[in-house]
């Protein structure tokens, strides 16, 4: 399969395609050696196609809100994996306030009330 020059991409005479930004991508396997930098690219530039059919996916077609009926080995499995979390450590009970202590009511604000459609200048007189 021959791989032509990507939209938005140059390349020199010798086939080296030439970024307009930096671009810098990191591949991480087994094979890592093996993939052409074309390849790539190429790979990097079309996951944005496979992001909009994974977003078509959750929203429309509803596929992460599907539950299955049949549950009977996923207790089995969740109690042989355990839990990442720590154990809850007991911390006691707050005292809170004092028996008898009254706070100071709070200071009182002017009402402030919008004005017609007149702008600011008609919030101003009603005041």
């Amino acid at each position: 399969m021959p791989l032509h020059p990507l939209p938005g991409l140059g390349t020199t005479p010798e086939g080296e395609i030439v970024h307009p930004r930096p671009l810098w991508l990191a591949l991480f396997g087994p094979c890592q050696e093996e993939w052409p930098l074309r390849a790539v690219v190429q790979a990097y530039f079309q996951r944005s196609h496979q992001e909009h059919g994974h977003r078509f996916l959750k929203r429309n077609l509803l596929v992460t809100a599907y539950q299955t009926p049949d549950v009977g080995n996923m207790e089995r499995i969740i109690g042989q994996l355990g839990t990442p979390a720590r154990r809850l450590q007991p911390r006691g009970k707050p005292r809170g306030q004092p028996k008898g202590m009254r706070l100071a009511p709070r200071a009182r604000q002017k009402v402030v009330r919008k004005g017609a459609s007149q702008g600011s200048s008609a919030a101003s007189r009603l005041n």
